[in-house]
């Protein structure tokens, strides 16, 4: 069964995760996280995963240790100078050597080279932090008289473990590569008893560069980790090239056809097609995460940004758009606005054609007219070359609308990707000609629905 995995970003989002709303099959917690937050999260987790029976996992996220240390700093206003997050000496903490002897020692990003004499000892720790913490805050608080031993082991540890990874570029992956192999085989030496998941963060490169996609195939089949997790660095399946998301599918193919369960751990409603039609491809995914409203690609480096503007998610061509391009959709469609006592009729096509998820039942009821919930109405001033500027972002009510909204539509493309590999076709390519007639946004901003149908007609077998 196929995972569908949401990415837990602050501790705010707890309130939008821990309801009676299925969202999620596996939760993924970055370490600096877990680190930062332990009881929040333990607690979070140890009551939240066990009454609902999800899994979670930690991610180690230790290629943040070999980029630039701007990455992992922040302004001290104390000592008037950039140091290292706390969130980030924390997880060092946990880590040990070398990173406290490289990092905070001689203030420069890790090497392969510095891990030579630290295998064992580094990823032991690593793991041991993912098995760990919760187990441990669990014990701490007591919590533990209260379970029997299965039930500790079952609930509280995560669902896999991850060794420790380093990003792969097309200049360094040679040196990085040899590292992420080694850690993979040790993780599986000391800790045979659990799934070991490996983590594979690639640059673009792997689009261009054969001899490196050639050698981390073969290189991650021949450690034979039982999973796989694959993150593309920028990669969005909505921009991707044909021959892009050629690459992309064949790099899962490879080691799902190998016996090896493939994550994409940022993807959209193509990765969610290609969990379910492994009987006309040959092969699968195993799951697809996203982070809430957000997420379904993410720079390895983070970039900065000005304030999120909550989009609707318009499932008939699976993506975000503003709220304006919503409303000209709704419009094309005769859905709004509508005539003095026709709000109940046009609610009710809504609900047919684009979308009876809770939260739109809710918001809308019986009159079109509640659409309006989802529009940005709150407004901050921005100066560019001297011209103020005004830019609008969501309230509180709009944001969490949105949010919601769009965790329910992920939930209904899990259970649409089910449906017969024809239908699915059908879907993309109708609604691709539906949806570019209507001239609301650009050809070239809908054109990835084609992409996606001639990518899976390419790969029906």
């Amino acid at each position: 069964m196929s995972k569908h995995i949401l990415r837990y970003g602050t501790n705010a989002d707890k309130k939008f995760i821990d309801g009676k709303d299925h969202f999620y099959d596996l939760l993924a917690i970055n370490g600096n996280m877990m680190a930062y937050t332990p009881k929040a999260l333990s607690d979070f987790i140890r009551l939240n995963q066990m009454n609902n029976q999800n899994g979670y996992f930690i991610d180690p996220i230790t290629h943040g240790f070999q980029h630039k240390l701007s990455t992992i700093k922040s302004y001290s206003k104390k000592e008037g100078k950039e140091t290292i997050k706390l969130s980030i000496k924390k997880l060092i903490n946990s880590y040990g050597e070398p990173l406290s002897e490289i990092i905070e020692g001689e203030d420069r990003p890790v090497r392969a080279e510095d891990f030579d004499n630290h295998y064992e000892s580094f990823c032991k720790n690593v793991i041991h932090f993912q098995l760990d913490t919760v187990k441990k805050h669990a014990e701490d608080e007591g919590y533990l008289k209260y379970l029997g031993q299965d039930q500790i082991v079952e609930n509280l540890e995560p669902e896999f473990v991850t060794p420790p990874y380093f990003y792969l570029t097309e200049n360094t992956y040679k040196d990085w590569l040899d590292v992420n192999i080694k850690f993979i085989n040790e993780a599986k030496k000391q800790f045979e008893d659990y799934k070991i998941f490996a983590e594979l963060v690639l640059s673009e490169d792997i689009f261009s560069s054969d001899e490196m996609l050639k050698d981390i195939k073969e290189n991650y089949l021949s450690a034979k980790p039982d999973g796989i997790l694959i993150w593309i660095d920028g990669f969005k399946e909505h921009e991707a090239s044909l021959s892009q998301l050629k690459i992309f599918i064949d790099l899962i193919k490879t080691y799902n056809q190998a016996g090896i369960k493939v994550y994409n751990l940022y993807g959209s409603f193509l990765s969610i097609i290609l969990t379910a039609c492994k009987d006309k491809l040959g092969f699968s995914l195993d799951g697809v995460g996203h982070g809430l409203e957000y997420g379904e690609y993410r720079s390895v480096v983070p970039v900065g940004g000005g304030i999120p503007i909550s989009r609707y998610y318009f499932r008939p061509i699976h993506k975000r758009i503003k709220y304006a391009d919503a409303v000209s959709f709704l419009r094309n469609l005769d859905i709004i606005p509508p005539k003095v006592g026709e709000e109940s009729q046009k609610a009710k096509k809504y609900y047919a054609e684009i979308c009876d998820c809770n939260i739109c039942r809710d918001i809308i009821e019986d009159n079109i007219n509640n659409f309006s919930a989802f529009q940005n109405t709150e407004y901050y001033e921005i100066e560019i070359r001297g011209v103020k500027q005004r830019r609008n972002y969501p309230d509180r009510e709009t944001k969490k609308s949105c949010l919601l909204h769009y965790l329910n539509n992920k939930n209904k493309e899990f259970e649409f990707a089910k449906k017969s590999f024809d239908d699915i076709l059908e879907h993309l390519n109708g609604n691709f000609n539906k949806y570019k007639k209507y001239n609301v946004i650009d050809i070239e901003d809908i054109s990835y629905l084609k992409n996606w149908y001639q990518v899976l007609k390419d790969y029906e077998v």
